[in-house]
């Protein structure tokens, strides 16, 4: 997820010195090629000495019909989001809670996806705050996990919260996992830094942001070469966080279609699961 504009140094922030913006959201569904929307965000600002200073929490109505997907997994119903505000209407406590911290999510990819597209729909532009992935962090720390969702490294770690498909629930979540990688990496180095988070600061924007064209680029040169892409994906449906090799075949309506070693049907994988892609020469 390491992308950054040309010529941009990594901060030297002291990691105590760090405030961060925890955030996680609930969806129509997981395809912002089909225009599903935000209809829960949760954030907690979370600063030096793992403590949680202010939390934010909101449903937010959206303009279409929730997805039978999503409402079996997040279990948010039409009738509670009736009384909701659209995020247009909410859209200024958002950014002013968030200010300029430090963004932090569980597959930062999706969450910074569903807000920049967000953000572009209303006319305003993407964030350029930096921002972190607790799953990156989680593989680099902890290889030896076979998955990195939320609850397993709860349950790794022995955390108090281990996810609910609830904003504000998963934001405890992501908080107590930072916590524990920030422990992890000061064990690590003597001094960390901003730097040592493997902070990110790009455009998410569906379709148009340097994050989406950066993925498209590496698969379609993938497929014009015929090579294997070795792909991480994450499942918010079922939690869970895998890697795959796989042979690209096209990408169509924001997904991947792809063949697996020994099947001869294509498999669909949506963009929007697909936190890295890594195209390796045959």
């Amino acid at each position: 997820m390491s992308i950054h504009r040309a010529g941009e140094r990594l901060p030297p922030t002291p990691i105590d010195a760090i405030k961060f913006a925890v955030l996680d959201t609930e969806t129509t569904g997981l395809n912002p090629e089909e225009g599903h929307e935000i209809i829960e965000i949760g954030m907690a600002c979370y600063g030096a000495r793992g403590k949680i200073s202010a939390t934010y929490e909101t449903l937010l109505r959206p303009t279409r019909a929730l997805s039978p997907g999503a409402l079996a997994v997040n279990r948010i119903t039409p009738e509670q989001l009736a009384d909701a505000r659209p995020i247009g209407e909410k859209i200024d406590e958002i950014l002013s809670f968030i200010g300029r911290s430090v963004i932090a999510a569980h597959n930062v990819k999706f969450d910074m996806t569903f807000l920049h597209t967000a953000l572009r729909a209303l006319g305003r532009p993407a964030l350029d705050n930096w921002a972190i992935d607790t799953i990156e962090l989680s593989r680099r720390l902890w290889p030896e996990m076979k998955c990195h969702c939320l609850m397993c490294m709860a349950r790794r770690l022995d955390l108090p919260h281990r996810g609910t498909h609830r904003a504000l629930q998963d934001v405890y979540a992501t908080v107590e996992l930072l916590d524990a990688i920030i422990s992890r990496i000061k064990e690590e180095k003597r001094r960390p830094t901003l730097a040592d988070l493997s902070p990110a600061r790009t455009d998410f924007t569906w379709g148009r942001g340097e994050a989406y064209a950066a993925l498209t680029r590496d698969l379609e040169c993938a497929i014009r070469r015929g090579w294997p892409v070795h792909i991480f994906l994450y499942d918010r449906d079922t939690c869970v966080f895998e890697e795959r090799t796989v042979d690209p075949v096209r990408v169509e309506n924001g997904s991947l279609f792809a063949r697996v070693s020994g099947e001869d049907a294509e498999h669909e994988f949506p963009l929007i699961s697909i936190a890295r892609a890594l195209p390796t020469p045959a």
